[in-house]
């Protein structure tokens, strides 16, 4: 006898503190033509098979088997056991079925939600909630999103950081148990809920988003929310699939980054105290004229001056500001002295003259010469 199965393998969900799941079936029948007895073992207790024994007399007569979990008793995690199928008059190896039973915590939640305005998936605690953007044609999107334990994906990176909440979301690409009309959703919004006691801190700026992926703690962006209940939320845009984790950044702020307003500035190097300046009031005085000197134009007779200028005096009132006085200023006297250029240039001729005249009478006496000689030759 040869043993063939299938499935060769089941999953089941479960919700912790909740129903069981329903139970799956799978068959085994011989593959050859002939009588073939088998009886079904597996490990675990929350795992049974009925029937746990059959026959199969070939090909075309395969014999229905039904796996139950019993989940009551188990807490959130991922519990796995191995149905074996052996036949006692053969000599190979039992064949093997792999059940796989995923335990989720309370706060779980599965839902299809419609695009058409927006879905919105709330966790069943109310601590968390999945906005789904509108698409056109609108499609509904499988949502999946639980709460996980706070310790179950590793420390925060900071060293005051506590976690508030985590949570794990998905949304089912299509194909599989998707219906054809559901739509793929690549990125949704999670808003995360903050305690009471905890509104502050987003205003503060002490709130963190993380996305936790196998212990590789990644910042994301977020913003801050306040319902009209008065609730606080944290708001960041996510892909659709990870573990995402609102914490409390609890350092404490120094005193030296606050200055209060009141506090005075020192100087870094203390400068004198001025001097009180006193100032006496004096009568007004009238507008005084104030002569200005402005040279006149002198004749030229000869080349010199015929007489020493005179200032021409012109009046101009100046007007004073009330209850300062200030002193006339004195005449402006602007005086031109003569200049006797006269001696000077007979000098600068009588310099130049004597020589030019007797050049002259060189050049004239040598021309004649000249052309007396050329006179006796011509003769």
């Amino acid at each position: 006898p040869l043993p063939g199965y299938s499935p060769l393998t089941l999953r089941f969900i479960a919700v912790e503190g909740g129903d069981n799941p329903s139970p799956q079936t799978f068959s085994v029948w011989n593959r050859v033509y002939g009588a073939m007895d088998f009886f079904l073992s597996n490990h675990e207790e929350w795992l049974t098979q009925e029937p746990s024994s059959g026959m199969s007399s070939g090909p075309n007569d395969p014999m229905t088997i039904s796996a139950s979990v019993d989940s009551s008793e188990l807490a959130a995690g991922q519990y796995v056991d191995i149905i074996n199928i052996k036949v006692s008059s053969s000599g190979s190896s039992p064949g093997q079925i792999i059940v796989i039973l995923d335990v989720l915590p309370p706060d779980y939640i599965r839902q299809f939600v419609s695009r058409a305005d927006g879905g919105v998936v709330m966790l069943p605690g109310g601590t968390a909630k999945i906005v789904v953007p509108s698409l056109a044609p609108p499609k509904d999107v499988d949502i999946e999103l639980m709460k996980l334990n706070l310790m179950a994906h590793g420390a925060p990176p900071g060293e005051r950081e506590r976690v508030i909440v985590a949570i794990e979301s998905n949304t089912y690409p299509p194909g599989g148990d998707t219906p054809e009309d559901v739509a793929y959703s690549p990125s949704v919004e999670l808003w995360m809920m903050l305690l009471d006691s905890e509104n502050s801190a987003c205003a503060e700026g002490k709130t963190r988003v993380y996305s936790a992926q196998s212990g590789d703690w990644s910042l994301a962006e977020h913003r801050c929310e306040t319902d009209d209940s008065g609730n606080v939320w944290a708001v960041s845009e996510i892909e659709r699939l990870g573990t995402f984790v609102l914490v409390i950044d609890d350092s404490p702020v120094t005193s030296a980054a606050i200055v209060p307003a009141s506090t005075p500035v020192t100087m870094a190097r203390p400068t004198a105290p001025a001097l009180p300046v006193r100032r006496v009031p004096l009568p007004a005085v009238a507008p005084t004229p104030v002569p200005i000197a402005a040279p006149t134009p002198l004749p030229i007779l000869d080349g010199r001056p015929t007489a020493t200028p005179t200032a021409a005096v012109v009046s101009a009132s100046t007007t004073l500001e009330p209850a300062v006085a200030e002193q006339p200023a004195p005449a402006l006297q602007a005086a031109v002295e003569p200049q006797d250029s006269g001696g000077f240039n007979r000098l600068l001729l009588g310099a130049l003259g004597l020589p030019l005249l007797i050049g002259g009478v060189v050049v004239v006496f040598l021309f004649y010469r000249e052309r007396r000689r050329n006179g006796k030759r011509l003769q």
